[in-house]
């Protein structure tokens, strides 16, 4: 197993699909998607069992009560396999092309950490580009860095 995607769910249930999509859109790289229902009370559970009965092999799902987003995604480490694990937030999707190229490039390199930008998406489709610099607002060095210099 390459990679371990952990989706920690909680009321997404407007959201969770295009979540999903995105991800079960790779097909490059041997991956395992773990969702955990964080105690959710909206429809996100019954979106999460069309996903394991379509994508049975590749999908683990926990449920438990809320343990908030750390709770969640500690409980999907308990249980991932993969060589690298990415955490996904459920209200946020990705661009497949893009997530397997910058995958690739850390796997390529050796790398530890991997980090990329994103972009926002507002109700009427328009996107703008932020970096992850941009939202930390500090300014760190692009490119291949040592994990001390980047912390």
């Amino acid at each position: 197993m390459d990679l371990s995607i952990i989706i920690p769910v909680y009321n997404v249930e407007e959201y969770l699909q295009e979540c999903l999509d995105s991800i079960y859109k790779i097909k490059e790289i041997n991956k395992e998607v773990i969702i955990i229902n964080d105690g959710s009370t909206d429809s996100s559970q019954t979106i999460i069992d069309k996903y394991l009965e379509k994508y049975p092999l590749d999908t683990k799902v926990i449920i438990q009560e809320n343990q908030g987003l750390s709770g969640a995604r500690n409980s999907g480490l308990n249980v991932a396999e993969g060589e690298y694990v990415t955490f996904i937030d459920s209200d946020d999707f990705i661009i497949p092309q893009k997530y397997v190229e910058l995958f690739n490039l850390g796997v390529n390199c050796n790398l530890d950490i991997i980090v990329g930008g994103f972009k926002y998406k507002f109700k009427d489709n328009i996107y703008t580009t932020k970096s992850i610099e941009t939202r930390k607002n500090k300014l760190i060095p692009l490119g291949i860095t040592t994990g001390l210099d980047f912390f």
